[in-house]
Protein backbone atom coordinates (compact mmCIF):
# COMPACT_ATOMS: atom_id res chain seq x y z
CA UNK A 1 0.00 0.00 0.00
CA UNK A 2 1.10 3.54 -0.60
CA UNK A 3 0.85 6.37 2.04
CA UNK A 4 1.58 8.68 -0.66
CA UNK A 5 -2.01 8.03 -1.51
CA UNK A 6 -3.88 7.45 1.98
CA UNK A 7 -2.42 10.70 4.00
CA UNK A 8 -3.74 13.83 2.73
CA UNK A 9 -1.49 16.54 0.88
CA UNK A 10 -0.50 20.11 2.74
CA UNK A 11 -2.98 21.33 0.30
CA UNK A 12 -6.26 19.15 1.43
CA UNK A 13 -5.49 19.51 5.21
CA UNK A 14 -5.00 23.23 4.81
CA UNK A 15 -8.24 23.28 3.33
CA UNK A 16 -9.73 21.49 5.73
CA UNK A 17 -8.09 23.55 8.48
CA UNK A 18 -9.60 26.49 6.56
CA UNK A 19 -13.31 24.97 6.27
CA UNK A 20 -12.82 24.04 10.03
CA UNK A 21 -11.70 27.98 10.61
CA UNK A 22 -15.20 29.13 8.77
CA UNK A 23 -17.59 26.95 10.93
CA UNK A 24 -15.77 28.26 14.15
CA UNK A 25 -15.77 31.85 13.36
CA UNK A 26 -19.77 31.75 11.85
CA UNK A 27 -20.49 30.90 15.22
CA UNK A 28 -18.23 33.79 16.59
CA UNK A 29 -19.69 36.79 14.48
CA UNK A 30 -22.55 38.58 16.05
CA UNK A 31 -24.52 41.63 14.92
CA UNK A 32 -23.92 41.35 11.12
CA UNK A 33 -26.20 39.84 8.43
CA UNK A 34 -25.79 38.78 5.06
CA UNK A 35 -23.20 39.30 2.50
CA UNK A 36 -21.30 42.17 4.72
CA UNK A 37 -21.33 38.57 6.88
CA UNK A 38 -20.28 36.58 4.11
CA UNK A 39 -17.44 39.42 3.79
CA UNK A 40 -16.72 39.41 7.40
CA UNK A 41 -16.00 35.94 7.72
CA UNK A 42 -13.86 36.06 4.52
CA UNK A 43 -11.72 38.50 6.59
CA UNK A 44 -11.37 36.99 9.93
CA UNK A 45 -10.50 33.29 8.08
CA UNK A 46 -7.97 34.95 6.00
CA UNK A 47 -6.45 36.93 9.32
CA UNK A 48 -6.87 33.61 10.87
CA UNK A 49 -4.90 31.58 8.15
CA UNK A 50 -1.95 33.61 8.82
CA UNK A 51 -1.92 33.37 12.68
CA UNK A 52 0.56 30.23 13.55
CA UNK A 53 -2.11 27.51 14.01
CA UNK A 54 -1.10 27.29 18.27
CA UNK A 55 -1.78 30.94 18.76
CA UNK A 56 -5.39 30.35 16.55
CA UNK A 57 -6.23 27.54 19.01
CA UNK A 58 -5.15 29.63 22.22
CA UNK A 59 -7.47 32.54 20.94
CA UNK A 60 -10.63 30.29 19.89
CA UNK A 61 -10.18 27.45 22.68
CA UNK A 62 -8.58 29.93 25.56
CA UNK A 63 -9.59 33.13 25.03
CA UNK A 64 -12.83 32.30 23.34
CA UNK A 65 -13.12 35.15 20.88
CA UNK A 66 -16.18 36.70 19.94
CA UNK A 67 -16.43 39.53 16.95
CA UNK A 68 -19.45 41.55 17.61
CA UNK A 69 -20.52 44.19 14.51
CA UNK A 70 -23.35 45.88 15.71
CA UNK A 71 -25.68 47.13 12.89
CA UNK A 72 -25.76 50.50 14.15
CA UNK A 73 -24.25 52.17 16.79
CA UNK A 74 -26.95 52.08 19.20
CA UNK A 75 -27.64 50.50 22.60
CA UNK A 76 -28.83 46.52 22.15
CA UNK A 77 -29.28 43.34 23.74
CA UNK A 78 -26.56 40.84 23.17
CA UNK A 79 -27.36 37.31 22.95
CA UNK A 80 -24.95 34.55 23.83
CA UNK A 81 -25.10 31.48 22.55
CA UNK A 82 -26.00 28.99 24.91
CA UNK A 83 -23.35 26.25 23.41
CA UNK A 84 -20.82 28.45 24.22
CA UNK A 85 -21.90 28.62 28.46
CA UNK A 86 -20.82 25.07 29.62
CA UNK A 87 -19.36 24.75 33.27
CA UNK A 88 -15.98 24.68 33.40
CA UNK A 89 -14.56 24.11 36.89
CA UNK A 90 -10.80 25.86 36.08
CA UNK A 91 -12.96 29.06 36.29
CA UNK A 92 -15.67 29.08 39.09
CA UNK A 93 -17.88 27.49 36.60
CA UNK A 94 -17.96 30.45 34.20
CA UNK A 95 -16.68 31.06 30.96
CA UNK A 96 -13.94 33.46 29.87
CA UNK A 97 -15.43 35.54 26.67
CA UNK A 98 -13.45 38.12 24.79
CA UNK A 99 -15.59 40.13 23.27
CA UNK A 100 -13.80 42.58 19.91
CA UNK A 101 -16.32 44.73 18.72
CA UNK A 102 -16.08 46.63 15.79
CA UNK A 103 -17.48 49.68 14.84
CA UNK A 104 -20.18 49.18 12.41
CA UNK A 105 -18.55 50.78 9.60
CA UNK A 106 -15.45 48.70 9.69
CA UNK A 107 -16.88 46.48 7.15
CA UNK A 108 -17.13 49.30 4.17
CA UNK A 109 -13.45 50.75 4.63
CA UNK A 110 -10.80 48.95 2.50
CA UNK A 111 -9.62 45.35 3.24
CA UNK A 112 -6.29 46.19 4.22
CA UNK A 113 -7.72 48.43 7.35
CA UNK A 114 -9.96 45.48 7.73
CA UNK A 115 -7.93 43.26 8.33
CA UNK A 116 -5.28 45.07 10.28
CA UNK A 117 -7.69 45.71 12.71
CA UNK A 118 -8.85 42.44 12.86
CA UNK A 119 -4.99 41.45 13.27
CA UNK A 120 -4.39 43.96 15.89
CA UNK A 121 -7.45 43.22 18.10
CA UNK A 122 -6.68 39.61 18.17
CA UNK A 123 -3.35 40.57 19.15
CA UNK A 124 -4.73 42.23 22.27
CA UNK A 125 -6.86 38.89 22.95
CA UNK A 126 -3.81 36.91 22.61
CA UNK A 127 -1.85 38.81 25.28
CA UNK A 128 -4.50 39.58 27.35
CA UNK A 129 -4.38 43.51 27.14
CA UNK A 130 -7.43 45.40 28.64
CA UNK A 131 -9.02 48.10 29.24
CA UNK A 132 -6.95 49.38 31.56
CA UNK A 133 -3.92 51.93 31.70
CA UNK A 134 -1.20 52.42 34.55
CA UNK A 135 -1.33 55.89 36.19
CA UNK A 136 0.08 58.66 34.14
CA UNK A 137 -0.17 56.43 30.30
CA UNK A 138 -2.90 56.27 28.01
CA UNK A 139 -3.87 54.20 25.35
CA UNK A 140 -1.81 55.66 22.61
CA UNK A 141 1.26 55.49 24.55
CA UNK A 142 0.28 51.86 25.30
CA UNK A 143 -0.13 51.25 21.59
CA UNK A 144 3.82 52.18 21.09
CA UNK A 145 4.60 49.47 22.89
CA UNK A 146 2.56 46.82 20.70
CA UNK A 147 2.91 48.83 17.39
CA UNK A 148 7.00 50.30 17.49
Amino acid sequence: MNDQFDSPSFEEEQLEYKADLIDLLENRLHGIASEERNYAIEILTEVFLRVPKGDSETLIDRRNVQFIIPLNSTAAPFFINPMLVDNRPEFGGMIPLWIISLRPDLIKQPRDEFTYTIAHELAHAFLEHVGHYPEGTSMADTELDVNP
